[in-house]
Formats: structure tokens, sequence, C-alpha cells
């Protein structure tokens, strides 16, 4: 009987130690993977990590959600996992003070609306999906019902309602639906918004009215139809995804119907803050320091090299839930800007919200250039002297470049870049990238020496791009789709081959195209002479790629 009891006792213990030893290597396997994922933060800044990948060997993984703690993902293998997934335990965290909470979103289908519905749904908020898409488009993925399941699947409660914003009945009919779902409306976030980045006699009457209808108007009326519900919440707020109110001519002369349109979301937060004030309703606006990447930019932007300059619209859904999550009584009025907001609630690291960590960035519309650069200065480079003096925004633009410049930068390039301005303030200007820290001045290079040649006019944004995104080779492209500045790419002049070919910038009247040359490169002239005419594709050229529109004359240019 003793020897039976011994004989158990042992092989318990013995047992328990297996399953033990079991256990902690089974957790610590799972662990390390998920911990060196976001520790290292390697897979995140090399092409080891795509932007999507296959998982083929797990059949469960634990993410680090922000509420939640550990939260277990039951995921089947092979499914295919979003960097975006292991970033969730690495942005702002929810607080869990929107759980119940309903919010208002419009234009929330896709883009920078869905992702602040997302952020709100892992709270456990209540979300109304505003949007006209209830088919998918062909080149911009997402529909009020795609995004409602995501919201479901974020933890959130969700309601798909198909408006047109411009039209009162339908927006006061989903008003009324979400409250009567919901019980009631806490948040608004006007975020809905037409682009045409034209100038008075490109911009039809059609496309004015579209724009107006919806960012201006579109805007005020839903404000108007939800604020009465507001009243009711104990923290009401109302949030515009529209910019801070700069009356600089370069920011209208462009393109005014559009800055009309989108000045007058910004408009209402002015006002309304005020009038609401004393009813303890909050309102503000948010705006993104860069260009963020969604499918819109990347349809806009020429295709996914875009992505390069770009942020991910977390960090506009992170910072718009910080605003939400502030009191509506003390904080309205504001026209907030995504980092700086991020910043004050004491995030440091704002790298992980590039899509290329380390990349250079480009600034959005109605921010001026020098404002950003300053955001981007090195400790280091704070202390250096400018050489250029003067006024004007050209003046301004390469003072911004120059601030800019390091001597590893400088080693790296090693070139000469010449730059002829023409328009507003013409001249010639260049940027000595061979030695020491570099060298920026006005007139013709000390030396004659000349790399790269830059034939453009003093347009504000395109300065401004080119200012901020100079050094990541794929500023030109971009710059010249959003605003139809058409231009031919010759190359062939020096042979600049540590980067790229050397090549002219030569402003055309019409549609972009890019002229290459075709006995170096005769794929690409058998490519573009294969493409339909609206066609638009990639070739690689050297180090980088640039994107290509065929066009009718294309043959008797190659």
């Amino acid at each position: 009987m003793h020897l039976s009891q011994a004989l158990h006792i042992y092989l318990s213990i013995h047992l328990t130690l297996l399953i033990s030893i079991y256990l902690s290597i089974y957790l610590s396997i799972y662990l390390s993977i998920y911990l060196s994922i976001y520790l290292s933060g390697y897979l995140f800044k090399s092409d080891f990590f795509p932007d999507k990948c296959h998982l083929t060997c797990l059949q469960e993984a634990f993410f680090l959600d922000p509420m939640y703690t550990w939260q277990k993902s039951k995921r089947q293998s092979g499914v295919v996992y979003s960097k975006r997934d292991f970033f969730l335990f690495t942005m702002a965290a929810n607080t869990g003070k929107l759980a119940g909470k309903t919010l208002f979103i419009t234009g929330a289908s896709r883009g920078i609306g869905k992702y602040i519905a997302l952020k709100a749904a892992q709270d456990g908020a209540n979300i109304a999906i505003i949007a006209k898409t209830a088919e998918p488009h062909p080149k911009l993925p997402g529909t009020v019902y795609t995004a409602a399941q995501e919201v479901e699947d974020a933890g959130g409660k969700s309601f798909a309602c198909v408006v047109d914003i411009r039209s009162e009945d339908q927006v006061e009919k989903a008003v009324q639906e979400t409250v009567r779902k919901f019980g009631g409306i806490d948040i608004l976030v006007n975020n809905a918004s037409a682009i045409s980045l034209t100038g008075t006699l490109q911009t039809s009457m059609k496309k004015y009215d579209l724009m107006n209808g919806i960012n201006a108007r579109g805007t005020y009326l839903c404000s108007h139809m939800c604020i009465p519900h507001l009243l009711k919440s104990s923290n009401p707020h109302i949030l515009n995804i529209s910019p801070p109110l700069n009356m600089k001519p370069k920011w209208f002369q462009n393109h005014v119907a559009y800055t009309m349109a989108k000045y007058g979301m910004s408009m209402c937060v002015l006002g309304m803050a005020g009038e609401l004030k004393s009813q303890g309703i909050a309102v503000n606006a948010l705006w993104p320091r860069t260009a963020i990447y969604t499918a819109a930019m990347k349809m806009l932007g020429g295709g996914e090299e875009i992505a390069n300059q770009c942020r991910i619209p977390d960090i506009v859904a992170d910072a718009a839930y910080v605003i939400l999550t502030k009191d509506s009584k003390s904080f309205t009025g504001n026209f907030c800007i995504d980092d700086n907001i991020l910043k004050e609630a004491g995030v440091t690291d704002l790298e992980k919200y590039s899509c290329v960590p380390g990349a250079t960035l480009m600034p959005d519309f109605f921010l001026d250039v020098e404002d950003f650069a300053a955001e981007k200065e090195e400790p280091s480079t704070k202390q250096q002297s400018q050489s250029i003096t003067g006024s004007g925004e050209t003046v301004k633009t390469f003072q911004s470049i120059e601030k800019m410049l390091t001597e590893d930068l400088v080693k790296s390039m090693g070139g000469v870049f010449i730059f002829n301005l023409t328009g507003g303030e013409p001249g010639e200007w260049y940027l000595d990238m061979v030695t020491g820290r570099g060298e920026i001045g006005q007139g013709a290079h000390p030396h004659g020496k000349s790399n790269v040649h830059m034939s453009m006019t003093t347009h504000p944004f395109l300065l401004s791009t080119v200012a901020s995104n100079l050094f990541s080779f794929s500023f030109l492209p971009c710059c010249c789709y959003i605003f139809n500045i058409m231009a031919h790419d010759h190359f062939g002049m020096n042979t600049y081959s540590k980067w790229f070919d050397d090549w002219h910038l030569l402003p055309v009247k019409g549609h972009m195209t890019y002229w290459i040359p075709t006995k170096k490169y005769p794929r690409a002239r058998d490519d573009l002479r294969a493409s339909s005419q609206e066609d638009v594709f990639s070739v690689s050229l050297s180090l980088f790629s640039i994107r290509f529109k065929y066009l009718d004359f294309a043959d008797r240019l190659l």
C-alpha cells in the first residue's frame, strides 16, 4: 500500500514536471517570436518583412492589444497578416474611454475615416459608417458594408448607412436611424471630402458644386443634424478633418475651388467652437502633417511608390482618438496637427507611423514647408548657420533644404543639382552635394559643375515637395501627377552612375510623359508602344522606379 502510494506520488511529480516543461517551451516559442518582432524593429526596416506575408506554421497567435492586455486572436494557417497586425501594440494605446459611445463618421468606408472608426471600435464603440459607396470601386476598394464588418471584427458595433451627405433628407434619415439603433450620438467626425487640384478655368461648376457640396455644405449639414443629439451626451465632440486656416495666396492660386471648399470645413470649426462652447460641445480640426498612404493617395500619387513618402493612416486615427477622449468643455476650437497631438500625449517614436521607416516624408497641403522642415531638424543641424538670405517663397524653400544637409547625406549623394526656375520668382540655383556639408547658392555654380538639371516653375507645392523629398529620388512623378504639371525627362547628358542617369525636367503644357533613352532601355519602348493610351505602369530605371503614362505622341518621342 505504501509502495503504491509512493509510486503514485512519484509519477504525479514527474508528470507535472513534464507538463510544466512542455508548456514553458511552448509558450516561450510563441512569446519569443512576437517579442522579437516587437523589440527588434528589424523586420519593419527591411525587405525581409513585406507589407503582407503568409504565416503558414501557426494555428493561433497572440497580439498585445492596446486596450485588453493580451488578446488571443484565432487565426488559420496560411492566412495573410498585414504589417498593421503587428503594429497594434506599438501605437498610441486605447484607454477604453469610448466604450459604449456612438460615433457618426462620414467618409468612413475607406481611408482615414475607416481607420478612425477602427480605432474607436477597439474600445467597443458604436460606429455609424456614413458613406456613398455601396458597391466596390475598381480602383478604390471598400464599401460601407466591408467597413462595417471590419468594425465588428475590431470589437465595435457597426451600422452601415449608404448616404450622400449633400442630401438633407438622407443625412436626416441616417441620423435618426443611428439614434434609434444606438440611443444617441456622442461624436461626429466630418471626414468626407472631395478633391480636384485644378485652376479656375479647368474647374467646371459641376466639380465646384461637388467639392463645396461635400466638403463645406456636407460638414455644415451633418453638424446641424447631429448637434441636437450631441447636446444630450456627457462628452460631445465634433471633429473635422480639415486644415489650419493658412491664408497665404500660394494655397489658393493653383486650386482656389478646392481650397475654398476645404477651408469651409475649417471655418465651421472656427464658428461652431465659439457658438457651442457654452453648451459643452467641443469642435476641433485635425490635419496630417504629411501625406497619408491610402488607396486614394495611391491613385493620385501614381502608384505604390508614393508610399515611400507617406505615413500610414493610423497616425491620424491615433491623434483623433486622443482628441475625442479629451474633456469637451476644456478642449475646443483647436486646429490640431496629428504628430503634435501625439507628442503631447507622450508618443515619442513617430517613425513607426512611416510606411518606410527613415524615409523622407512629403508635407501635406496647407502646411508651410519651413514649418515642416523645422519639425524634421536634428539637434546637430539646428546650430548650422544659414548662408542664404533674402525673402520670398523660393528663398525659404532653399533655406529649408539647407537645414537638412549633413555630411553623411552629402557624402552619400556626391553630385551637383542645378535648378532653373521660371514663373513668379525666376532664377538659377545650385545645390552642391560633393564635399563637406554641401553648399547652396543662387546663380551659376562657381565651377560650372552639374550632374542633375531641373527646370520648373516656382509653384509653391512643387518647390515644397522638392525640399522635403529631394533625397528620396521619387518626388517628381508624384508632384507632376497631382498638379498636372507635365514634363519630359531627358536622359543622357552626362553619366551619374552612382545613383541614376542625369535627366532634365522640362515643363510641357499638356499631359504627363516621361521621355526615356530607348537605346539603353529598349524594353520600355516596347512596353510603351504595346500599352493603351490610358495605361499607367512602372518601369525600373537604375536604382529607382518612375511611373509612365502613354500618350498619343509617345511614338514620335521614342
